[in-house]
């Protein structure tokens, strides 16, 4: 039986902490990542066409797994997503460093071209932030995890806070994260 692993979500003192050993275009990644909840593949899935700057939303569709484009993990998974403040400033700062002629938003800062899979950009940035902030080792999927507890502590809804991380039903969301309303604790 496969044991699920609890969340352990990062404190804003450490997101901090990570997002201060990051520059350019990975900075931008994982600000965002923070700041949406968003799977590592549906980051790297997200393409400009995706976007509405207007709006102020992206609309999550593809994900990036072993270098192939997909649909996202679940049907569910496909959704309008609204951004804060904090994610919109990260992905504006990011369209003004992606060339015109790419598709994807977020790129390989080395060639400006799409990141292949998350293992390359999890190897190469995330592990070593993390080492260098002094910030307890935790995989960058935590990132979702930190921004649906963040949510929660601060009295979100549940249902958007479902709707925001493609949970099928509210149930999905709580039983992840029940801990975090504020009643519970």
């Amino acid at each position: 039986k496969h044991i699920k692993k609890e969340p352990e979500p990062f404190t804003a003192e450490e997101r901090e902490k990570i997002l201060t050993q990051m520059t350019g275009q990975v900075r931008n990644l994982y600000e965002f990542a923070f700041w949406t909840g968003l799977r590592t593949s549906e980051l790297l899935g997200l393409r400009k066409c995706d976007v509405d700057i207007s709006r102020k939303v992206i609309f999550v569709r593809k994900a990036i797994v072993h270098g192939k484009e997909k649909t996202t993990k679940t049907r569910s998974s496909i959704r309008t997503h609204k951004l804060n403040s904090s994610a919109f400033e990260a992905l504006i700062g990011q369209l003004k460093l992606s060339p015109k002629e790419q598709d994807r938003v977020f790129l390989n800062p080395k060639n400006n071209q799409p990141w292949r899979d998350d293992r390359q950009i999890y190897n190469q940035h995330w592990c070593p932030a993390v080492k260098k902030s002094g910030v307890k080792y935790r995989t960058q999927y935590n990132t979702r995890h930190s921004y649906a507890s963040s949510l929660l502590s601060q009295g979100e809804i549940p249902a958007k806070i479902a709707s925001q991380l493609g949970h099928s039903n509210t149930q999905t969301t709580l039983s992840n994260y029940a801990r975090w309303i504020p009643e519970n604790n």
